[in-house]
């Protein structure tokens, strides 16, 4: 693998190990409502607006799915191997989250509908399996369906790739328009958090990857590599206007119906910074495929399935210790929570990941 090509993984790499903290920063911050802000010179200064809007991290995640499984086709679409390509998934997906329902269906008293649609990875389609066993799992069903239904679109892709891109976009964008102007009143995030209300942000990743495949070895010159890198950096200043968007908005319009409204911008704005990073300068490459976010993605299968789990349950066990009847009502305790908790996620997460996860994709 040439260093070029090694660049650019390492970006998606990066951008993985960002979508797994916006998802770390929501849900610690859910579970102990730590504001990380602070008062300088009579000025307000706050990093709320992170992670409150982390929910776009699982977005994010779904367009990096598309753009990584699409990425191998784009050199060799005709003789790819599809059954290294179902080996691959089913070994890098199936291992660690059966683990995780061995472990959690006997704790939560799971039904042997709960276990057998979780098996089958349909649990997305009730409304009481939808959250069940292990609340962040409904978007691994999202994943693996979209996994099934990834040969259909690029055969029709592989054929007609701007009919299949606008069909795809059709979709998507009509069964989340239907739920926000037809049927509002019965929205929330069972219904829009199916597959189909996800399909551009994986049909975003495959034009990213498709592009990128054109744009080898044609984007070196000193001159394009700066225009790339200012793109990059307003898309990176975009990225955090739509989080500080949906932040400034949270009180006047539900999470649902933002979502409903922005997710073809947040499409957009995935791809032009997925690209621009990829042919920027190596500074910003440093900045966005840098030790921590490299390492983050590496273990973040692992910890996005149990992080919440450990965080519910050092709350049940009071690890840290608080003051008072409602740990949310001492600030020495969220922030001490908010660090065990990322200490102890990251731990378990890496201790699974290297000594469970990684032994079987090597041996498959």
């Amino acid at each position: 693998m040439n260093q070029n090509s090694r660049n650019r993984i390492d970006i998606l790499d990066g951008l993985r190990g960002v979508a797994i903290l916006l998802v770390l920063g929501l849900h610690f911050w859910e579970l102990s409502w730590w504001s990380q802000s602070i008062t300088i010179f009579g000025h307000y200064y706050t990093l709320d607006f992170i992670t409150n809007s982390g929910f776009i991290g699982v977005e994010l995640f779904f367009f990096l799915s598309g753009f990584c499984l699409f990425h191998p086709l784009t050199r060799n679409l005709t003789n790819f191997n599809w059954l290294h390509y179902w080996r691959r998934r089913f070994f890098k997906i199936v291992p660690s989250y059966l683990l995780c329902i061995a472990i959690l269906a006997p704790v939560f008293k799971a039904s042997i509908h709960d276990i057998i649609t979780h098996l089958l990875f349909i649990h997305t389609w009730w409304p009481e399996t939808y959250g069940s066993i292990n609340g962040v799992l409904w978007s691994l069903g999202i994943e693996v369906q979209f996994y099934c239904i990834f040969p259909v679109i690029v055969w029709f892709y592989r054929r007609y790739p701007i009919f299949t891109s606008i069909v795809v976009w059709w979709i998507a964008n009509a069964y989340r328009w239907y739920w926000g102007f037809v049927a509002p009143a019965n929205i929330d995030s069972f219904r829009l958090n199916q597959f189909p209300g996800f399909m551009d942000f994986f049909l975003g990743g495959i034009l990213a990857a498709d592009i990128s495949s054109k744009l080898r070895g044609k984007m070196e010159t000193a001159n394009v590599r700066l225009l790339i890198s200012m793109v990059a950096i307003a898309s990176i200043a975009c990225f955090l206007a739509l989080l500080f968007n949906y932040y400034e908005a949270r009180y006047q319009i539900s999470r649902d119906a933002w979502l409903i409204k922005y997710r073809p911008w947040l499409v957009l704005n995935f791809l032009i910074m997925t690209l621009s990073l990829q042919y920027s300068n190596a500074f910003l490459k440093k900045f966005i495929a840098n030790s921590m976010f490299r390492f983050m993605a590496t273990i973040s299968y692992n910890f996005y399935i149990w992080h919440q789990i450990i965080g519910r349950k050092l709350i049940e066990w009071k690890i840290p210790a608080y003051f008072g009847s409602d740990p949310h009502e001492d600030s020495t305790w969220q922030w001490q929570f908010f660090l065990f908790a990322t200490i102890i996620s990251v731990l378990a997460a890496w201790t699974i990941t290297r000594f469970f996860e990684q032994p079987i994709l090597k041996r498959a």
